[in-house]
């Protein structure tokens, strides 16, 4: 390549992706200048963390004696529809994303999905002392849900539009992993209580345990930002500006970065079009071309596979029916032992976090998904052989620390590049539409995988976890096939690479190109 060429070709890369443009000498993560940005993650990642400690509640209280005393009465069918209210709730939240995170913003949208959380905790712990607490906790689950979902789905868009451009990618990943952790404090909080005394509120102050969030956030409420580009948006220019200045350039009101990020947004919000709320929630625009096709089919079928995989819990039957062949008897134990094997999960979940800017997010997640699809077939194989060769002591191992491994790999993608990636590939003005369109479809999926769950155990036994093993090489073929590689580019950028009728081809050849010329420059310049 000549060096007229070359030069050319990276002028034109730099001008068609990299973050990194905007701020030459971004400060390093750890530096005083990022801590105002870290402030805004903080609000962002707490709640997405009280969304899956929420999530996390109906899965893990039935281990405490008293729950199932106090509400389920032991009775599969009632857990079965407590679950189901949690997932009403997720299912109704979609419905507001567009008039509260386009019309009251990023920022309120949090505080006002962590007020619902708040009255939702409050019907859960008190309205179930009167004579029906089951009826009263399965309300109190859907205001829940519907809650933590909402603050969580605007807490996302919050934290990759308020990011500082150099360190989005980071960020998105870091969010992505605190879900697992989210999780994984639940199980420690209900870990704890199995060591107190049987009654009301040993079950119950794990769920008022979420009173901490409501608390910080609304304390950061009053501190954070909104966004830049909600802000401008909203016509609000010089209020935007001062949040760059502030929040990302550290007060330096001269930075570079300052006007090319706003003049970015500018450029692609006045390029889309704008929609009423009956259209923005019209989910058919979204199919009409290919480029948008595209975006969905990924987005849908993202969700999909993930909630087809929520019909794994059905499988804890045949795992608790391990534990006791192995003596482990007590429900402190059993939770014990699965905070231990999820430690895997959330080993995952933190690596992940550093990777999509360092390696790409697609190739992350092909690393991701084929580690879950070799572990998970080890999984099932485990299981199918320890239920034909009599509770054998050497399949069991096998069954358990290929669960624990798949769950490290499927953790290092799952959690923070997928959830990246998904917020990533939409434009502003169709992020909110795209986000209700995929939540709503997860929702009622998810709404129809804890429905199947008890007929599940039924018809398939301990096959289902082939059926785990089949969907995620769905997931995996689909990342190879659909999702082209975004590392690099600004939130105004990405959507480029889908106008090319190949995105993958062409997102993986320009980002080839991109490093090569941009590590001939760096060789150049040391030899300067």
């Amino acid at each position: 390549m000549s060096e007229e060429k070359q030069t050319e070709t990276i002028e034109e890369l730099n001008e068609q992706f990299t973050a990194q443009k905007l701020d030459p000498n971004a400060p390093k993560l750890h530096s005083k200048a990022m801590r105002k940005n870290w402030l805004c993650v903080i609000y962002a990642v707490i709640a997405l963390a009280s969304n899956a400690y929420d999530a996390s509640l109906p899965w893990n209280l039935p281990i405490l004696p008293s729950f199932d005393n106090d509400v389920t009465g032991g009775d599969v069918w009632q857990l079965s529809a407590i679950k189901q209210a949690s997932n009403v709730g997720a299912f109704l939240a979609p419905l507001t994303y567009v008039p509260l995170f386009d019309g009251v913003g990023r920022k309120h949208g949090v505080l006002i999905g962590t007020i619902f959380a708040f009255i939702g905790v409050c019907v859960q712990v008190f309205g179930t002392f009167g004579d029906n607490p089951n009826v009263a906790f399965s309300v109190g689950r859907v205001i829940n849900q519907f809650g933590v979902a909402i603050a969580g789905a605007v807490a996302n868009m919050y934290i990759m539009e308020v990011s500082h451009p150099a360190w989005r990618a980071f960020f998105g990943g870091l969010f992505g992993a605190v879900w697992v952790w989210g999780y994984y404090f639940n199980q420690f909080v209900v870990f704890i209580a199995t060591f107190t005394p049987d009654g009301p509120w040993q079950w119950r102050v794990p769920i008022m345990m979420q009173w901490i969030w409501v608390v910080i956030l609304i304390a950061l409420w009053f501190v954070v930002p909104e966004t830049p580009r909600f802000l401008v948006s909203k016509g609000k220019v010089d209020e935007a500006r001062a949040v760059i200045i502030e929040w990302q350039a550290d007060g330096d009101a001269s930075n570079p970065m300052i006007e090319a990020q706003l003049e970015e947004i500018q450029r692609q919000i006045d390029s889309e079009p704008k929609f009423t709320y009956w259209q923005s929630i019209n989910p058919w625009p979204l199919f009409r071309s290919a480029n948008y096709r595209r975006r969905m089919y990924i987005l849908i079928v993202n969700n999909w596979v993930w909630n087809l995989l929520n019909l794994a819990p059905s499988g804890d039957v045949y795992t608790t029916e391990i534990y006791d062949m192995l003596g482990v008897n007590n429900p402190s134990a059993k939770q014990g032992m699965d905070i231990g094997g999820d430690a895997f999960t959330v080993i995952g979940a933190y690596y992940g976090s550093f990777g999509p800017e360092r390696y790409g997010r697609r190739t992350l997640m092909i690393w991701g998904y084929g580690g879950a699809v070799f572990f998970l077939f080890w999984q099932a194989l485990g299981m199918d052989f320890y239920k034909r060769f009599g509770d054998s002591f050497g399949w069991a191992a096998v069954f358990f620390t290929a669960r624990y491994i798949a769950g490290f790999w499927s953790s290092l993608v799952t959690a923070p590049s997928a959830n990246l990636f998904n917020d990533e590939i939409m434009p502003f003005e169709n992020r909110s539409r795209a986000l209700f369109v995929t939540q709503f479809v997860s929702s009622a999926l998810n709404f129809l995988t804890t429905y199947l769950q008890p007929f599940v155990i039924v018809w398939l036994g301990n096959e289902m976890y082939w059926w785990l093993f089949a969907y995620s090489i769905v997931q995996f073929l689909t990342v190879v096939l659909m999702y082209p590689e975004t590392k690099g580019r600004t939130l105004e950028q990405v959507g480029k690479i889908f106008d090319s009728p190949t995105p993958v081809r062409h997102s993986v050849k320009m980002l080839k190109e991109y490093e090569a010329a941009q590590k001939n420059v760096e060789v150049g310049t040391e030899k300067a």
